[in-house]
């Protein structure tokens, strides 16, 4: 005689059934088996499983939430580049951002990068301050506008024999007709650790960013939005 499954109620053969009851409840548990992950079906790339009641089993395929964590953006790799211009990257989707650069200089020495703002595929170059504080070996220091007022300063890159480095800011309110400012750090592996913040004092609304290196250098620039909420 047939029994159920302790957890769903599924109808499954017992040892004592014969070969036919047996084959009618194997029947009839595909049956339950099939009906029940019936939720499970359909979906597409990228989504992802979501409860529809606090039923066993009740679940629909959606999108992710566009409004969780930090969402990534975009990623521009560049080559033995002086600049690099990364646009159309902020939005009203987001008023917060965060941008990681890893690279090195492809000369045989270290070289200072910074950035500036961009609207409309073009860069804005004045209006800036910015500060430091770096560690250097045992060397401790700082340093007001180090990059002058038409940039902002980012930090130090080795060289690729001493392979990467990297910076990540946090950038706030770039598309918003507001002060844009930014904080960062950046550490490069000629033991090179800068902290460093600033500001373009313009209330414009910026769409991307442009990087500057002082000698050639090779990498990648990562954006990432924050979530509003």
């Amino acid at each position: 005689m047939a029994t159920t499954t302790p957890n769903f109620g599924w109808t499954v053969p017992t040892s004592t059934d014969l070969v036919k009851d047996g084959a009618t409840a194997i029947e009839t548990l595909g049956d339950g088996v099939d009906a029940s992950f019936v939720g499970l079906k359909g979906g597409t790339t990228g989504q992802i499983l979501s409860k529809t009641s606090g039923t066993d089993l009740a679940f629909t395929w959606i999108a992710p939430p566009s409004g969780a964590g930090i969402t990534f953006i975009n990623k521009t790799d560049f080559t033995a580049s002086n600049a690099v211009n990364v646009n159309s990257v902020f939005s009203t989707t987001y008023d917060n951002y965060r941008v990681m650069v890893v690279g090195a200089s492809t000369t045989a020495s270290a070289l200072t990068a910074s950035f500036k703002m961009r609207v409309g595929g073009a860069d804005t170059s004045s209006n800036y301050n910015s500060q430091r504080a770096y560690f250097i070996s045992t060397t401790v220091g700082a340093a007001a506008d180090p990059a002058g007022t038409d940039e902002l300063y980012i930090g130090d890159f080795g060289t690729t024999s001493n392979k990467n480095s990297v910076a990540n800011l946090d950038i706030s309110s770039p598309f918003l007709t507001t002060p844009t400012t930014f904080t960062g750090v950046n550490f490069s592996v000629v033991n090179s650790l800068v902290l460093t913040g600033g500001t373009q004092k313009d209330s414009t609304s910026f769409t991307g960013l442009s990087l500057l290196f002082d000698q050639t250098c090779t990498g990648s620039v990562y954006i990432y939005g924050y979530a509003k909420a």
